[in-house]
Parts: C-alpha cells; sequence; structure tokens
C-alpha cells in the first residue's frame, strides 16, 4: 500500500487530498458515512483552495491524480507459462518400443532372433553375430570389416548384408540364419585364420595373411559352418 501512496505524493500537486481520496478509493470502508466525507475532505485540502471558484471539481482532483497502480506482474507472468505449457508440452521420456524401420522388421520375419541396434543393424545371439544391413552411404564397394571381427557378405565383391563374428572355434551359421548365403569375405583381425566349411568338407580359409576373398566361387553360397582358429 505505501508504494501506492508514494506514486501518488509524487504525481498530484495536491498531496493530502490526493492521499486522502486514493485511501478512501482503496479502503472505501474508512468513510462510510458519506455526509461525512466532503467535510473531510474540505479539512484537508491546502488553504490555497479555500474559495469555492478556486475548488477544483471532484473529476479534476481524480484527473490531476493520475494514481499509477502496479501492474499484477506475477499473475500476467504466471498466466504466460500456463499457456505456454499448453501450447508447447514438454517432451516426455523417449518410447523404449520405438516402430522398427520396415527393412529391420522384413529382415527379422525370414531371419527371425535378432534384436534391432538402430535402422541397419541387428545383434543376434547377444551380440555374437552383428548383421549390417546396407553399406554407409558414400562408401565405396570395398572390404569393409571393422577391426577385430571377421565377415561374410552375401553377394560377391562385399555386397551386403553382411555378417560379423569374432569368436574363436567351430559355429554353425544355421544358428543365426545365414547358412548357404556366403558369396564374399573379410578377415580383419591381427592373428588367426578362419576357415569355411560345407558341413565337415573345408572349401576356402581367409586370415591374417589372406585377409580377402572378393568371391567365393566355385563355392558360393556352400559354407554353413565357420571355424576360427585363434592362433
Amino acid at each position: 500500500m505505501s508504494h501506492v501512496l508514494a506514486g501518488v505524493r509524487r504525481n498530484c500537486a495536491l498531496s493530502k487530498f490526493c492521499t486522502d481520496f486514493a485511501w478512501r478509493s482503496i479502503n472505501p470502508s474508512q468513510y462510510a458515512d458519506q455526509a461525512a466525507y466532503p467535510s473531510v475532505l474540505r479539512a484537508r485540502r491546502p488553504a490555497d483552495l479555500a474559495g469555492a471558484a478556486a475548488r477544483p471539481s471532484l473529476r479534476a482532483h481524480i484527473a490531476r491524480c493520475r494514481m499509477v497502480i502496479p501492474r499484477p506482474v506475477p499473475a500476467v507472468f504466471a498466466a504466460v507459462l500456463c499457456w505456454l505449457l499448453i501450447v508447447f508440452p514438454a517432451p516426455g521420456p523417449a518410447d523404449a518400443g520405438a516402430v522398427e524401420s520396415q527393412e529391420i522388421a522384413d529382415y527379422l520375419s525370414t531371419h527371425p532372433g535378432g534384436k534391432a541396434l538402430n535402422d541397419n543393424e541387428i545383434s543376434y545371439d547377444g551380440g555374437a553375430l552383428i548383421v549390417t544391413l546396407r553399406r554407409p552411404i558414400g562408401t565405396l564397394a570395398a572390404a569393409d570389416c571393422p577391426s577385430g571381427w571377421y565377415c561374410f557378405y552375401e553377394w560377391p565383391n562385399y555386397g551386403y548384408p553382411r555378417g560379423r563374428l569374432s569368436d574363436c572355434g567351430r559355429q554353425s551359421l544355421a544358428t543365426w540364419h545365414w547358412q548357404f548365403r556366403v558369396e564374399s569375405a573379410h578377415y580383419n583381425l591381427g592373428s588367426g585364420t578362419v576357415s569355411f566349411y560345407y558341413y565337415d568338407t573345408r572349401l576356402f580359409d581367409i586370415g591374417a595373411g589372406n585377409r580377402v576373398r572378393s568371391d567365393a566361387s566355385p563355392y558360393r553360397n556352400w559354407p554353413n559352418y565357420v571355424d576360427r582358429r585363434c592362433r
């Protein structure tokens, strides 16, 4: 209340009258007796306005007072904030069950048991085998097995999809639906070799000394087992 009255005093030449008028406007119960109000004003107005001709009208006094009531800033701010929250709601947590790409879904429908890592890779058996469906955009058609893995491709000249393994020992490619699909291969480990088999018949090898085979011919689509010797 004090800051309202202070504003009145700064902006009104008739400070006592304006203060009295402002206080009555804010707290009219102080002057419940309407008949007594004019006498109160007359008692408090400055002496130089004693003459009736010099006394301004009530409307003129109100205009001169120019009371400035502070805007309810907190209320306005709260209203704006609520509006923003309605129009722009906070994003919810990412959906853990996000819909997979159609390409991933199609591959899993014919090669079940995997888990999508992203829109281009599928993990099988807890990451033992990683399948990459398509070559990254802008890369050349070349042997591109990541370091620490050996890879086999569904098409000659390293054509995707690509599967990759790293474990030692004999493994059945049927575990991950890769039997009878290998047409090229790349070995990218520091040591060892891997042999591709048709059951117990050894078809071809790749390893640290012979890393690539761009075409598995004459054994395209024959391998159904691999056997990596780590040393």
